[in-house]
């Protein structure tokens, strides 16, 4: 029986999520995105992460909440894999408080690339 939950990310809904596997805290489900500004730029982030080294090195991606009318559950992104999104709940208040503070903000990290990029080529010019 598969469960349905409403995915927000950086406060904001940002579709709907159905588990369709779940083991040991890890789940694989359908994200149906609702297509607003914010869950493009969810999709945009979640196809570049490497599922492997986000798995691995959790800060590396991204946080977000699932929520139902039984509750709620903080998750880590870890990526797509298959076409299925896969989240890893985070019960424990340390380990929530140690992922966000620990994680880069998604727009600060795009920043950092960009002006190396820039940095790079006016040294070329």
């Amino acid at each position: 029986m598969s469960e349905h939950y409403k995915l927000f990310w950086q406060g904001e809904e940002i579709g709907s999520y159905e588990i369709v596997a779940s083991d040991m805290g890890y789940f694989d489900g359908n994200w149906t995105s609702n297509d607003n500004p914010t869950a493009k730029k969810f999709q945009r982030l979640v196809d570049t992460f490497d599922i492997k080294k986000v798995f691995n090195k959790p800060q590396l991606g991204t946080t977000a909440m699932l929520r139902s009318d039984k509750g709620e559950i903080f998750v880590s992104v870890l990526g797509i894999i298959e076409g299925l999104l896969t989240l890893k709940a985070v019960s424990n208040q340390g380990a929530i408080d140690w992922l966000e503070k620990t994680m880069k903000p998604q727009d600060k990290r795009r920043s950092l690339l960009v002006r190396a990029f820039h940095k790079v080529f006016r040294k070329r010019a």
